[in-house]
């Protein structure tokens, strides 16, 4: 079947959404056309959540943002995808409105990936962030959220438990890998070459060590830019 015939559903930057469903809106980008075991066709199709639009912004310019977590995760935001250089404004994108939640952070970046960025901020205050879609006026609203504690070892909200006894989970798979596991971290704080600050995180020795390397060199100076005591920026690297 010609590309151009595919079904509507796996055309690439469609949105798909569910009926009657505004929480769930997504991104199609990925879809594979592959011949099964019995000669016909099968049609893969992928797509991310649209809260992964703002992986596609960085932090323009020092932002420096204190107050309420749900206020901070809007404005950087705001002055990235909505407020900002018309080239980089995500169309029909809004703020939804304020919900009062109260837990406050003190954040600065610079030139650092927005989706990232957002992730760290709501994990502070277990905060959760998405983008839902209003069909009656076609806009994407940027929403803060704080998940609810369902599970059994709870007895305030009602349990949810998935399993294959219950019938809402299909297939499942366990997979025990250390491919990506590191236990030792190499930080690198300002200076040049052999000059940078080092700080090595982690004891572990032979076979047994795994390390990485830290890239932070962004850490070593307050707020309006003076450079901070060497022990408070040992501490700084070690956190």
């Amino acid at each position: 079947q010609p590309v151009n015939e595919w079904p509507a559903i796996s055309k690439k930057a469609n949105i798909v959404v569910k009926s009657e469903d505004e929480t769930g809106p997504t991104d199609m980008n990925h879809r594979e056309l592959s011949i099964n075991d019995s000669g016909e066709e099968e049609l893969i199709v992928k797509g991310y959540f649209l809260s992964k639009w703002t992986d596609k912004r960085i932090i323009l310019g020092k932002q420096i943002e204190a107050g309420r977590t749900e206020e901070v995760l809007k404005s950087y935001v705001d002055k990235n995808c909505i407020s900002t250089d018309t080239e980089r404004v995500i169309p029909n994108l809004v703020l939804s409105d304020d919900k009062g939640l109260e837990d406050t952070i003190e954040y600065t970046s610079l030139y650092k990936n927005l989706c990232d960025e957002l992730i760290k901020i709501s994990n502070t205050s277990e905060l959760k962030f998405c983008i839902l879609f209003n069909p009656d006026d076609r806009k994407y609203i940027f929403d803060i959220y704080k998940g609810i504690d369902r599970s059994i070892s709870q007895d305030v909200n009602p349990k949810v438990i998935f399993s294959i006894e219950y019938e809402n989970v299909l297939d499942q798979k366990y997979t025990d890998s250390d491919s990506n596991y590191r236990n030792v971290a190499i930080v690198a704080g300002q200076g040049e070459e052999e000059d940078r600050q080092i700080q090595v995180v982690g004891d572990n020795e032979g076979l047994s060590r795994e390390e990485v390397f830290i890239d932070a060199r962004d850490i070593g100076k307050d707020e309006v830019g003076n450079t901070l005591p060497n022990e408070e920026i040992t501490n700084m690297l070690v956190d």
